[in-house]
């Protein structure tokens, strides 16, 4: 069954706020089978879309979508995004839903790029998750500033954004924008 990630109202206006801050031109992401929606978050000057589907019933689901979308230049791969190659001026938006642990090789790939990582924090707490993070980014926590909306760290390399919610169970979204 494809999840509908348009009922999930926090998890649209995080994105909706934390996208207008990307930068580059070409976006590398999961998009999920909303894809005409979750395009459209993206500031005007996005102009590249590379996405990425692994799961047949959502590819079915997202290839006719595709067709009706003009104005932005769309490669489609069937595969895992971790199969992407590394573009140090492309904004990756990872959205893995799947806990730490279990994509922690992905997080180290990325690392020095721009993204946007979101997973899932069941089994791990949000302590876990960040240390976990942290390791595989090969970076150390230098502050961790609380703000009402969201969460600044500084590390020793990085400023990262992170939020956590409640979507499908609770999740964090970890975002990379320099």
């Amino acid at each position: 069954m494809i999840q509908d990630y348009n009922s999930h109202l926090e998890k649209r206006e995080l994105q909706k706020r934390l996208l207008l801050l990307v930068k580059p031109k070409r976006v590398v992401t999961l998009a999920g089978p909303n894809i005409l929606t979750y395009t459209k978050m993206y500031p005007a000057h996005v102009k590249h879309f590379e996405i990425w589907e692994n799961d047949p019933e959502t590819m079915l689901h997202q290839l006719p979508i595709l067709r009706k979308m003009s104005g932005k230049r769309m490669i489609y791969h069937f595969g895992d995004i971790a199969g992407a190659k590394i573009n140090r001026s492309a904004f990756y938006d990872l959205d893995f839903c799947s806990y730490i642990p279990s994509v922690k090789s992905h997080v180290k790939r990325f690392k020095d790029c721009k993204f946007m990582l979101t997973v899932c924090l069941r089994d791990c707490s949000i302590e876990n998750t960040i240390s976990i993070f942290l390791e595989s980014v090969e970076e150390r926590l230098i502050s961790d500033i609380h703000h009402p909306h969201h969460n600044l760290m500084k590390t020793n390399k990085n400023q990262y954004l992170y939020v956590t919610y409640h979507d499908i169970s609770s999740m964090i979204t970890i975002f990379k924008f320099h």
